[in-house]
């Protein structure tokens, strides 16, 4: 079993968190609530809240697709690892745990607690080491949904 080298690993990027905080804002617009961006120790992406004393109502995993449109293949995937994160921190609470999965031709989600399609060992394409296999899960066809965000556009 492979590890991540310390000093080769970089993590979350700088261009990966603002592509991260497009999504999770315009799903925040959809859903009419603010987010709160977890540490990375907590292994979770986003709490989802609403009002002044901020009351959590979701948990949010966001996926970045580059070159991948979801149309081909129906399925929005993360790993087994994270899904298990993010039903955990939202089983204890009772809220839904939002997997939000941009593609080329949109973004779509779904609620993790939801049955998922299939779990498979997926080997990431970057072929960085051996930790880049892992067991995913998928979901697809009526589990997954579209965002459809209008943009304000001003009239001068």
């Amino acid at each position: 079993m492979g590890h991540l080298d310390p000093r080769t690993f970089v993590g979350e990027t700088a261009s990966d968190l603002k592509n991260e905080i497009d999504v999770i804002e315009k799903f925040c617009k959809f859903g009419k609530c603010s987010y709160f961006k977890m540490p990375a120790r907590e292994r979770v992406d986003f709490v989802l809240y609403r009002g002044h004393h901020r009351y959590v109502v979701a948990i949010a995993e966001i996926k970045c697709r580059y070159d991948h449109n979801f149309w081909d293949w129906g399925d929005i995937i993360c790993s087994l690892h994270k899904k298990a994160h993010c039903v955990m921190y939202a089983e204890a609470i009772g809220v839904p745990a939002f997997l939000i999965s941009k593609h080329n031709d949109g973004i779509f989600y779904c609620d993790m607690r939801d049955p998922f399609w299939e779990c498979r060992i997926i080997k990431d394409p970057r072929n960085r080491d051996s930790s880049d296999e892992t067991p995913c899960v998928s979901w697809s066809g009526k589990s997954v949904k579209q965002l459809f965000v209008t943009e304000h556009v001003s009239s001068s």
